[in-house]
C-alpha cells in the first residue's frame, strides 16, 4: 500500500471547496492530486465538507491475496486521514 500524502500535523488554512459536478471532475481531481493517472490501481480520495482529505493509491495486484484485509486497511487509513475535515462538535 502506498500513501501518497504525509499526515497533516498542523491545521491548514481553509481552502476553496471541491465541486465534483461533472463526470470528468473526479478524474481531473485524481490527475491533479497524484500528478499522473494511476493504472491498475484503486484510488481513494476522502471528501468531507467540500474539501479533500486523505489520498490513497493502492496497487490492485498487491491486494489480490486478501482483498478484505486490503479494504479494511484502506478504510481505516482514509478515516484516519480525513478526520481533520470533519466539523468539531462543541
Amino acid at each position: 500500500m502506498t500513501a501518497e500524502n504525509a499526515p497533516r500535523s498542523q491545521p491548514q488554512e481553509k481552502l476553496p471547496s471541491a465541486h465534483l459536478d461533472r463526470p470528468g471532475d473526479a478524474l481531473a481531481l485524481v490527475q491533479h492530486t497524484f500528478g499522473y493517472m494511476p493504472q491498475e490501481s484503486l484510488v481513494l480520495i476522502g471528501l468531507a465538507g467540500g474539501s479533500s482529505g486523505g489520498h490513497l493509491r493502492v496497487d490492485l495486484a498487491g491486494g489480490a491475496a486478501d482483498p478484505y484485509a486490503m479494504a479494511r486497511q484502506c478504510a481505516e487509513w482514509l478515516a484516519y486521514h480525513t478526520r481533520s475535515l470533519r466539523p468539531r462538535r462543541p
